[in-house]
């Protein structure tokens, strides 16, 4: 396991910029206490600009300027043009905002290309780790109330949560593993991800550990991770006759229809339908959050009514009977939320831009995008570090670092292989 995190002892530069990636791996974890904390928030961009700018002496792209200018302009066009009484826009919202943005910046910044490689190998070595974990949650879950420390968020420890760090026990999901994430969907979300950089090394070739965690993420029972199988099955099968595909797509028809009567899968799909149908009329909804099918439905009649976007601004958003702004979690329509609809159009270009970049032409991108963006959608972005982070890889790696560091895995690999037939 620990060669899986192995650096180069020469490249000293290399080693610091781990062990920073690692610190805000931790640090900025949503459902521990640290992680939830402003002061982190605030701390963590402070030390990734010292770092950045002071001692490594990089320099800012143009492309945050600008990026983080429309930010502005969009924010102060709905400050102008949206208000109403009780009207919710907080400066330091604002300047939260801006720092999650750098957040997301500064990471890539640090990481680079190396980002694919490090997110990945830590996810593996994480999801293994979080199988007798999960079996021990399944039999004797009583164990995890005896374990002196809790990093869980104190309201979620108080409902008999525990986290520590590497595992989240959840009392809401008895029978599903969160591994290191705040709940199963995220876990097989980052399951996902890790497992197309895991192609993306590999430069598409199915291989052990990505059919490792393919299994790991059966144990989430995830909607989501279940279809995205689906569509790493037609990614495989992309060179197939046409016959074959479609055989495939009856074979996960038939499965899929078994797997519906499911409670896990069925009811959570007709609750989805229902508080989506519901929308259409938000007087009648009494929630203040709903699902993500009805959340994408409200977000985007909001989106309608104002396609410059809101930016942080809650003014003349849904409401329900109560008065109370309708929400809830959907990355994807929030970006057109919060940024506009030119903002959502510009995002979606960039992410496909993005993975036809890192592919190198052995094609396959336009299906890891469209499994990126069922993540985005399924997770929310104020809390998603990383893939809201990747966006801006696109803008500072080129072509020739990809290539490189895609001949240097390959290398390794090889190297690791003959390794270990010789000690065998």
């Amino acid at each position: 396991m620990m060669r899986m995190l192995a650096i180069s002892k020469e490249d000293t530069a290399v080693k610091w910029d781990l062990l920073i990636y690692l610190g805000l791996f931790v640090a900025l974890n949503p459902i521990t206490t640290f992680g939830a904390s402003d002061f982190i928030l605030v701390a963590s961009s402070f030390f990734m600009a010292l770092y950045l700018f002071i001692w490594k002496k990089e320099k800012i792209d143009m492309i945050f300027i600008w990026i983080i200018l429309y930010w502005c302009g969009v924010n102060l066009v709905s400050f102008l043009m949206l208000t109403e009484n009780g009207t919710s826009f907080k400066l330091s919202t604002f300047i939260g905002s801006i720092l999650k943005l750098f957040i997301g910046y500064g990471l890539m910044k640090i990481c680079g290309i190396r980002f694919i490689v490090w997110f990945y190998r830590i996810t593996f070595v994480l999801a293994i780790i979080s199988i007798p974990f999960f079996i021990l949650q399944l039999v004797n879950p009583s164990v995890f109330y005896s374990i002196p420390f809790n990093f869980a968020v104190d309201f979620r420890a108080m409902e008999g949560h525990w986290n520590g760090i590497i595992f989240n026990y959840s009392t809401f999901q008895l029978e599903r593993n969160s591994g290191f994430a705040g709940e199963p969907g995220e876990f097989g979300y980052f399951l996902g991800m890790a497992m197309i950089f895991n192609l993306i090394l590999n430069e598409g070739r199915f291989n052990r550990n990505f059919l490792i965690m393919g299994l790991i993420g059966l144990t989430t029972f995830s909607t989501n991770f279940y279809l995205s199988l689906v569509l790493f099955g037609l990614y495989f099968l992309s060179s197939a006759p046409w016959t074959t595909k479609v055989i495939y797509l009856v074979v996960c028809l038939i499965f899929g229809t078994m797997f519906y009567q499911l409670p896990f899968i069925g009811e959570k799909i007709d609750t989805y339908m229902e508080e989506t149908e519901s929308m259409a009329q938000s007087e009648v909804v009494k929630s203040k959050r709903v699902n993500r099918m009805a959340t994408f439905v409200n977000h985007m009649n909001d989106v309608f009514s104002f396609p410059i976007g809101y930016g942080v601004n809650e003014a003349q958003r849904t409401k329900n009977v109560y008065g109370r702004v309708i929400d809830g979690t959907n990355g994807l329509s929030r970006i057109a939320l919060r940024f506009g609809i030119y903002g959502l159009i510009f995002f979606l270009v960039i992410y496909f831009k993005l993975f036809r970049k890192l592919t190198m032409g052995y094609g396959g991108y336009t299906l890891m995008t469209i499994i990126m963006l069922m993540y985005i959608s399924a997770n929310s972005m104020e809390r998603d570090n990383f893939a809201m982070a990747i966006f801006w890889l696109y803008f500072i790696t080129d072509p020739a670092e990809i290539r490189l560091l895609i001949e240097n895995w390959n290398k390794d690999e090889e190297e690791e292989d003959n390794y270990s037939v010789s000690y065998e």
